[in-house]
């Protein structure tokens, strides 16, 4: 069984695509593509790739959602390919159908970047951009020593002395929340937000408005890598009140809330400015929504850290063809998308366990 799960699971955007469209055709399902006119890796086309299994009239929707975060991508597309490859939604009830959004941010997973071809983190770009936007006045303390330009020498360490200041000074929780909750003053920093919906952002609300302007009950599920636990699938929901509720009673107790008053003291969350559960709330007003990531844990949440600012660094002062870049990359792969097959079939046992308690919970809540 192992070598069969494995074949899911592909290492890069190209083949990743690949296996979908592959067995999209094989299964005869038609696929609505959406073509991002920007150039990626090796000038490979950049799409996102959009199914759906059911009825249009459905009252009851599934949405899976792979690579919002682009180096994120390769769990998603396996999970998103095995549960084709097997059927699982060869039975549905006649009032339930399924969505696939596959790659929403290609150029970054093509790339293998957390970010887009903008540099926007997707999941902070949700904001009302109509509305004055959000201060994050923690990260403007640090970001001139995040976003150091050089690589050592005495610029370096002393960017590293106000970070390791400003570590001990918030704690761990708080130094992570001001790197990671989002901002969108510096658009050459870390979890930039943006200046205006980005081309997925617009894309993903297309999407959401054309299969979900008929549904009563929609669950999104969105496959996200390099949090929590090696190799465990933790939920994490940013829901709030009665819609927390329901998405504890669905998934349980142990899903995750960052946004929840009363979890917001765990050094392991922070709240999210711009998540995207803002814009499917938005895309969807007329039905009962239901929202969760699941979050496969790689390696500590240190490592996992200095990836992505070694990464930010690389992607606007470094050469990734050079032997620093490749290594660089490796790690950030790495990190994300671990070369381990135990991993990739920890990744896929739990994904079937949340898409069966999702059906489920949309079926019979």
């Amino acid at each position: 069984m192992g070598s069969v799960i494995e074949s899911y699971f592909a290492d890069n955007y190209k083949d990743a695509r690949q296996k979908f469209l592959r067995v999209c055709a094989d299964k005869q399902i038609d696929v609505q593509t959406y073509t991002n006119n920007v150039n990626g890796a090796d000038d490979n086309e950049l799409a996102t790739d959009v199914i759906r299994i059911g009825s249009m009239d459905a009252d009851k929707l599934l949405v899976l959602t792979s690579g919002v975060h682009g180096a994120e991508l390769m769990c998603g597309s396996g999970c998103q390919v095995g549960m084709l490859k097997q059927d699982k939604f060869s039975s549905l009830a006649a009032d339930t159908a399924i969505v696939m959004i596959h790659a929403l941010n290609p150029w970054g997973a093509a790339n293998l970047r957390r970010n887009n071809e903008d540099n926007v983190d997707l999941c902070r770009n949700f904001v009302d951009f109509r509305k004055n936007l959000p201060n994050n006045d923690a990260y403007a303390e640090i970001h001139g020593a995040l976003c150091c330009a050089e690589r050592e020498g005495s610029t370096r360490d002393a960017a590293d002395k106000v970070l390791a200041n400003f570590r001990q000074t918030k704690g761990v929780g708080g130094f992570v929340g001001a790197i990671m909750s989002g901002q969108f003053e510096f658009k050459e920093g870390m979890s930039f937000g943006g200046g205006a919906p980005t081309w997925s952002h617009l894309t993903l609300m297309e999407i959401l408005q054309t299969h979900g302007n008929r549904a009563k009950n929609i669950c999104l599920v969105d496959y996200h890598s390099g949090l929590g636990p090696y190799g465990y699938g933790a939920l994490v929901c940013m829901h709030e009140g009665e819609s927390l509720k329901r998405a504890r009673s669905w998934f349980g107790h142990w899903l995750m809330a960052p946004m929840d008053n009363l979890e917001q003291s765990d050094e392991k969350l922070h709240p999210a400015i711009g998540h995207s559960t803002e814009g499917q709330l938005r895309a969807l007003p007329e039905a009962e929504v239901t929202s969760a990531v699941i979050e496969y844990g790689t390696y500590d949440m240190a490592d996992n850290l200095r990836a992505l600012l070694d990464d930010h660094w690389l992607h606007f002062h470094g050469d990734e063809k050079s032997e620093l870049g490749k290594k660089i990359k490796k790690h950030m792969r790495d990190t994300h998308y671990p070369d381990d097959p135990e991993w990739r079939s920890a990744v896929w046992s739990r994904s079937e366990q949340v898409v069966r308690q999702a059906i489920r919970g949309l079926t019979h809540d």
